[in-house]
C-alpha cells in the first residue's frame, strides 16, 4: 500500500486524495507516478473501501489495515422457530430478529472484537413451541432474537437489548416482526408482521383440513418470515424464515419450521474531501 505525506504547518499528514485540473474540471487521481532515474515509481494510490464485511457466524472480528474515515455497522438478531400444533390445535409463527445500525469513526474501532451471530430457532414439534432466535452483538450493541411461536400464539419479535458502548452516531433500531397466530377458522388470515429493517415474523398456520397458513411477514432489508403450513393435511407445508432474522412459519401437522440466522455487516467509507 503506497502512502503519500504532505507537510501542513510543519506537521506531516497522510494525503488521502490528490486532484489534478483537466481543462476546467478538477479530477480525483486514482494513482500518481513519477520517473526517478529512468524508472517509473508509484508515489500515490487512492485507497478504496473494501466491500461490506458480512459476518454470518460467531467469530473474532479484525479491523482492516487500511485507513478509512468511518464505518456503518448493521446487526440483525436471529429469527425464532414456528410452533407446532396438531389436528385440533393451530400453531403460531416465530418472531423475527431485531435490527441495530450505527456509524463509528474508523479511529474508534478496536483492532479486534468478538462478534456474536445468533442462530435461528428450531421449529417446534407436535404441540410444542418453537425455539427462540439467538442474539447478535458487536461493539456492545445487542440485537435480540425473536421468541418462538407457540400453540396458537405467534412469537414476539426480538427487541433491542443494548445500544453500542463504543462512541457512535446515527443510531437506528427496529424491533423484529411478530409471528402470526394460528387460526381455527380455516382461513389464511393471520400473516406475520412485516418490517423495514428488522427480520419479518413467520406466518401462522391454519387448522381446518385444507386450509392454508398465513404468509410470513416481509422485510425490505432483513429476511422475510416463513409461511404457515396447512392444517390436517398430512404434511405441514410451513417454510423456514429467511436470513437475516426472519421468523419460521408455524405448522399444525408435523411441526413448525426454523428461523433465519442473524448477521453483522460492516461497511467502510472514505470521505471525498
Amino acid at each position: 500500500m503506497t502512502k503519500t505525506y504532505v507537510k501542513v504547518s510543519g506537521v506531516q499528514q497522510l494525503s488521502r486524495h490528490i486532484y489534478v485540473k483537466v481543462g476546467n474540471a478538477w479530477r480525483n487521481c486514482q494513482a500518481v507516478w513519477v520517473k526517478s532515474e529512468g524508472t517509473w515509481k508509484k508515489v500515490f494510490e487512492l485507497i478504496l473501501p473494501p466491500p461490506a464485511q458480512i459476518i454470518t457466524s460467531s467469530s473474532l472480528y479484525t479491523k482492516p489495515s487500511q485507513y478509512f474515515d468511518y464505518a456503518t455497522v448493521q446487526i440483525w438478531g436471529a429469527g425464532a422457530g414456528g410452533g407446532g400444533g396438531s389436528n385440533s390445535a393451530p400453531a403460531g409463527g416465530g418472531g423475527g430478529g431485531a435490527y441495530i445500525q450505527f456509524n463509528i469513526a474508523y479511529s474508534d474501532i478496536p483492532s479486534q472484537e468478538n462478534a456474536t451471530v445468533g442462530l435461528g430457532g428450531a421449529g417446534g414439534g407436535t404441540l410444542s413451541a418453537g425455539g427462540a432466535g439467538g442474539n447478535s452483538s458487536i461493539f456492545g450493541a445487542i440485537a435480540g432474537g425473536g421468541a418462538g411461536g407457540g400453540v396458537a400464539p405467534g412469537g414476539a419479535g426480538g427487541s433491542i437489548i443494548s445500544p453500542p458502548t463504543i462512541t457512535h452516531s446515527y443510531y437506528t433500531t427496529e424491533t423484529g416482526g411478530n409471528g402470526g397466530p394460528g387460526s381455527n377458522s380455516g382461513a389464511a388470515v393471520n400473516a406475520g408482521q412485516s418490517r423495514t429493517y428488522a427480520g419479518g415474523g413467520g406466518g401462522g398456520s391454519g387448522e381446518t383440513s385444507g386450509s392454508v397458513g398465513g404468509p410470513g411477514g416481509t422485510s425490505t432489508y432483513g429476511g422475510a418470515g416463513g409461511n404457515g403450513g396447512w392444517g390436517n393435511s398430512g404434511a405441514s407445508g410451513s417454510t423456514p424464515g429467511q436470513s437475516p432474522g426472519g421468523g419460521g412459519g408455524g405448522g399444525d401437522y408435523g411441526g413448525g419450521d426454523y428461523g433465519g440466522r442473524g448477521e453483522i455487516r460492516i461497511t467502510y467509507y472514505t470521505n471525498s474531501n
